[in-house]
């Protein structure tokens, strides 16, 4: 079985979202971890799942995904080629790193059925981009 993280879709209220209630929920993040043979074929078949990604690292440092990617590009981008990449991909800007002009932070625009890896392999085949990975939160244990 592969652990991943699940983000519900936008609940609608008459939409069944029993299926959540046996996932762990990842602390106050509006996350879930779960766990499945075939995490990709969950999220193609559920309706109510914006995004999901699998969990990396091992057990006892193991990090979640947050929905979020990080992107930097060769060199820094114009404002209006920016606009034009995200609406390229289906993406929405969510900041700019302060310290490095040509990174950014984004997230699916529509997230209905998207897996992160499938996002990040694609904008890593972009020929603007230098590196695509997505932004995680760990969770570390004393031993």
């Amino acid at each position: 079985m592969r652990r991943f993280v699940v983000k519900p879709a936008d609940a609608d209220p008459a939409a069944d979202e029993s299926h959540l209630a046996e996932l762990e929920p990842l602390d106050d993040t509006g996350l879930f971890v779960a766990e499945a043979a075939d995490p990709r074929a969950l999220v193609e078949q559920w309706k109510g799942i914006a995004w999901a990604a699998p969990t990396l690292g091992g057990e006892g440092d193991e990090s979640y995904p947050t929905g979020e990617v990080s992107i930097r590009f060769g060199a820094p981008l114009e404002a209006d080629d920016i606009e034009a990449f995200t609406r390229k991909h289906a993406l929405e800007l969510r900041r700019h790193n302060e310290f490095v002009p040509e990174q950014v932070v984004v997230a699916p625009s529509e997230p209905c059925g998207t897996w992160l890896p499938d996002l990040v392999e694609r904008l890593n085949g972009d020929d603007v981009v230098d590196k695509a990975w997505p932004n995680t939160k760990s969770r570390y244990r004393r031993v």
